[in-house]
């Protein structure tokens, strides 16, 4: 028989590995140009063995998402017409055609230059953005547009919700018809850096003409929607806004300024602007000096303020200006330093700063006027024979006078205050007030330390505050109108203690509807004929002077030389033993209670009715005067 099977031998060794497994490394996908206008889609699979296989895919399959680069023209036509949102400039391209931009496209310059062909359509746009697309353009580089048509633009947005963003660049056109970048209704543009080159010689053609636009907005826009955070412009200044619409180009808080490169202006951030060469701002502009900023503003010679009711001016340094100046716009005029100054060296007015235009502060700086003749002074408005400035605010001065005229001439105006304010070297009068209406002066230090106008000194100064009236046809329309509510509020230092008028004691109460004294006291009643001989007129503590051969006219009573509006006031301020000189005719309001001895003396004139005395006092005696009965 058969023995039985044999038990099965040990596994023997393993055979060798087989060869390594492949697997992809990389997908990559390409449009390539094949010269001719056709394109190809390129997908290329790399494996990790660096077996590459290649699939063609006919036309360009344009992904969202995709950073695609372009090398040709026809390339970066085909892919912003295929929908790209992202595209760097490979080479140099030429735009011959209009590209609509419907989605949000970045465009990178990366170095390269886009030009717009000189066989371009005329009255279009090379890079259009259409309702809801983005236009964003960044990185070094060119679009030149400089040989096309002079009524194309390069970049515009032109659709509703559509939008343009510049951050870098260089945009360049030859045309005195349009500019770099247009904004349409309905679209946004902002530019926050680039440069931008109208480099057209000739003539705005339309609005108000001049220079021909770097940048441009749609003359139908409501308010400006282009608007600039810098970069640096060569044509008309974009802080001049819009030749139709008016406003400026420039944000808020941004300036514009022209660089040594006459007709270019860079718009930087008011907070990086170097003052030291452009020490005034006035809006959006920036200046080397007050008179060119002046300038800009009162000729209007821009729309840059067409939109704003009160243009702010700012100041630091000083400032010389070698002629007078009127201010035609209403304006804030303010020192930004504390040595802000400006000061007036020639004269061909008749101030230093003629105010012109209702609604100007003048605030925190030293105004000086060295120039001019005794008729100048350093602020005065200016009238036009129809109405008188008002809304005129002085504040935080010091005010330095020629030494002839007045320091401020307050004559025409309406609405006026003048709050800590030091005045120093007048000739006639500190502050001059004449055909004025509703004028507060308050914590004014008059510093003039020259005696007043009298008999010994016929050229001192004619007072801190004087009030000037006339009935001379000549100068009625300035000087024979009523001035109303004159306020001397509180904290004002008077140096030659003076109220001065040229008012006769008839006309006083019609010219002089009120003047109140520090402490609300009416005292028009006391404003006389300024005549040599001045004599005081005391009103809650302050001396006031008038001419003493009128006082005795008006005045109440007198005690000492020192003359008051009643006799209540000159009892209280009478001493022991004092002599209280009453004259003219006084009617006593109510009764009078005289607690010291003193000497009542009616000079044989005064009249005295009304009321009572009551005497507590350990002698009065009352003479020369008669009482009469109510």
């Amino acid at each position: 028989e058969d023995g039985k099977d044999g038990q099965d031998g040990a596994s023997g060794p393993q055979g060798p590995s087989g060869p390594a497994g492949v697997g992809i490394d990389s997908i990559a996908t390409e449009i390539v140009d094949d010269g001719s206008g056709n394109f190809t889609t390129v997908i290329t699979i790399v494996l990790t063995d660096d077996t590459k296989y290649s699939f063609n895919l006919p036309g360009a399959a344009v992904s969202s998402g995709q950073e695609y680069e372009a090398g040709s023209s026809a390339l970066f036509a085909e892919l912003v017409k295929g929908g790209a949102t992202s595209i760097t400039l490979t080479g140099d391209v030429e735009v011959g055609e209009v590209l609509k931009i419907s989605q949000g496209l970045t465009l990178d310059l990366n170095g390269k230059t886009l030009t717009v062909g000189r066989g371009f359509a005329g009255g279009s746009v090379a890079l259009r953005v259409e309702a809801g697309g983005t236009l964003t353009i960044e990185g070094t580089g060119t679009i030149d547009a400089t040989s096309a048509g002079d009524n194309v633009v390069p970049v515009a947005a032109m659709g509703e919700g559509s939008e343009v963003i510049i951050n870098s660049g260089t945009i360049k056109v030859d045309t005195p018809s349009e500019s770099c970048v247009f904004a349409n209704v309905g679209s946004t543009v902002v530019i926050n850096g680039g440069t931008f080159i109208n480099e057209s010689a000739g003539e705005y053609p339309y609005g108000d003409k001049g220079v021909p636009l770097a940048v441009n907005v749609s003359k139908d826009v409501k308010e400006i929607n282009l608007v600039i955070y810098g970069g640096t412009f060569t044509g008309r200044d974009p802080a001049l806004g819009d030749d139709s619409v008016g406003g400026t180009f420039v944000a808020d808080g941004y300036v514009s300024y022209e660089t040594s490169t006459t007709g270019t202006y860079k718009v930087v951030a008011a907070s990086e602007l170097d003052t030291t060469t452009f020490p005034v701002v006035a809006g959006t502009g920036a200046f080397k000096t007050l008179s060119d900023a002046l300038t800009a503003v009162n000729v209007k010679d821009s729309n840059r303020y067409t939109n704003k009711d009160v243009i702010d001016v700012t100041v630091s340094g000083t400032q010389e200006l070698s002629a007078a100046v009127t201010l035609v716009r209403s304006m804030t005029l303010t020192g930004t330093t504390d040595d802000a100054k400006v000061a007036i060296t020639g004269q061909n007015g008749t101030a230093g700063i003629q105010i012109g235009a209702s609604n100007v502060t003048l605030s925190d700086m030293t105004i000086s006027m060295t120039g001019g003749d005794g008729n100048t002074s350093a602020i005065k408005p200016v009238f036009n024979g129809a109405d008188p400035v008002s809304g005129l605010t002085l504040q935080n001065l010091a005010i330095m006078g020629n030494g002839k005229g007045h320091g401020i001439n307050l004559h025409c105006v309406n609405n006026a205050t003048v709050s800590n304010v030091s005045i120093d070297d007048y000739g006639k009068c500190g502050i001059a007030i004449a055909y004025a209406n509703d004028v507060t002066i308050e914590d004014v230090e008059f510093l003039e330390d020259e005696p007043v106008v009298s008999t010994e000194n016929p050229d001192g100064v004619y007072g801190d505050i004087g009030l000037m009236y006339s009935s001379d046809e000549n100068n009625k329309q300035y000087y024979a109108q009523p001035v109303v509510n004159v306020k001397i509020g509180s904290d004002n230092v008077f140096a030659a203690n003076v109220v001065y008028s040229d008012i006769t004691p008839a006309a006083a109460k019609e010219a002089y509807s009120s003047f109140e004294g520090q402490d609300g006291d009416v005292i028009y009643d006391f404003i006389w004929e300024a005549d040599y001989g001045l004599a005081p007129i005391e009103v809650n503590g302050q001396k006031l002077y008038v001419s003493e051969d009128k006082i005795a006219e008006q005045a109440a009573a007198s005690v000492d030389g020192v003359y008051y509006p009643t006799v209540d006031a000159a009892i209280k301020a009478a001493k022991e033993g004092d002599t209280i000189y009453l004259s003219g005719e006084i009617e006593l309001a109510n009764q009078l209670s005289i607690d010291k001895s003193v000497t009542i003396d009616g000079n044989g004139t005064a009249v005295i009715s009304g009321g009572s005395f009551t005497f507590s006092g350990e002698s009065t005696t009352i003479k020369n005067a008669t009482f009469s009965a109510p």
